[in-house]
């Protein structure tokens, strides 16, 4: 059980833990020159830190609960012999970083349209 206002996934951390939101909500923000911008909200079923422990990179976002959230905690040495002993994962595993590479997509586009149109409105 993590309580509200911890945090599930820190932005610069050793990748260690995959975190499996079962119930509950986080607020994901990506800090950036002393603030955040918030990127949304995930509720259940969420997988939290799969790219960071497949590539090995630092988590580049925030993960804050918003409300007590129940997960699932798996280290990373117990993942990643999972994966070796069940291949099949893999399409799972991809599924879930295509989602998120999705809506990574979709906040850059919406994004860049409103800074574009903010733009355009102070130039006249």
């Amino acid at each position: 059980m993590l309580k509200a206002g911890m945090l599930a996934m820190k932005h610069g951390e050793d990748p260690e833990r995959l975190v499996i939101l079962h119930s509950g909500e986080v607020r994901l923000s990506l800090p950036s020159q002393g603030d955040s911008v918030f990127l949304g909200t995930a509720g259940p079923g969420k997988v939290l830190g799969l790219r960071c422990l497949i590539s090995g990179e630092r988590p580049d976002i925030d993960a804050l609960c918003v409300c007590d959230c129940r997960v699932a905690i798996i280290s990373k040495a117990c993942f990643m012999e999972l994966v070796k002993s069940h291949p099949e994962i893999y399409f799972a595993i991809a599924k879930i970083l295509s989602s998120d590479l999705e809506l990574a997509e979709h906040h850059l586009k919406t994004t860049s349209r409103a800074y574009a149109r903010r733009a355009r409105k102070n130039s006249c």
